[in-house]
């Protein structure tokens, strides 16, 4: 077997797998993973991307959104979308644009 599951049956992973389903039915899990994080030197993992668009009433909301994904899929990153009230008045409120 190769390919993406060709290392994932080695007996580390697997000793780990099992660590952790005993871990579970104990209700343990959060000590044994932080311990299972270390020994392996994983304590520190990187935080996933984030892309974030601000959208408000304006008719670019929808464009902006699914830009901001597509950029979020190419990253493998998560999207956080936020809705801004614009104080500057130079367009008109659409409220039916949040609607959908």
């Amino acid at each position: 077997m190769g390919g993406a599951l060709g290392g994932y049956f080695r007996s580390n992973n697997l000793e780990a797998l099992s660590a952790l389903g005993r871990a579970w039915m104990a209700e343990s899990v959060d000590v044994v993973g932080i311990d299972l994080l270390v020994r392996h030197g994983l304590e520190e993992m990187a935080p996933r991307p984030l892309v974030v668009a601000g959208v408000s009433d304006s008719a670019w909301g929808e464009r902006v959104i699914r830009r901001a994904a597509e950029v979020a899929i190419a990253d493998d990153a998560d999207l956080l979308v936020v809705h801004v009230k614009l104080a500057d008045r130079l367009g008109r409120p659409r409220p039916d644009v949040l609607d959908r």
